[in-house]
């Protein structure tokens, strides 16, 4: 199990720089295309979630982390 500032991940997956998702949880939300193109977005635009904030199957995620080209992470609000 992975943790960030010792708190354990609840759901994570793995999305490609061209919107595809590689893999994920089982409790990971669906991921709605228009998402999809937002996230692929900052990887052209860094910050954009930092400041815009990152939804995931419709719920708001405040982006707490990013790493360019890397890792983007996220709380549920």
């Amino acid at each position: 199990m992975s943790s960030y500032e010792d708190k354990a991940y609840q759901a994570a997956a793995i999305i490609g720089q061209d919107g595809k998702v590689w893999a994920q949880t089982s409790n990971f939300p669906q991921v709605k295309v228009e998402e999809r193109i937002e996230i692929m977005r900052e990887f052209d635009e860094p910050g954009t979630l930092t400041t815009m904030g990152l939804y995931l199957g419709g719920t708001k995620y405040v982006v707490i982390g990013v790493e360019p080209d890397d890792v983007t992470r996220a709380w549920k609000m």
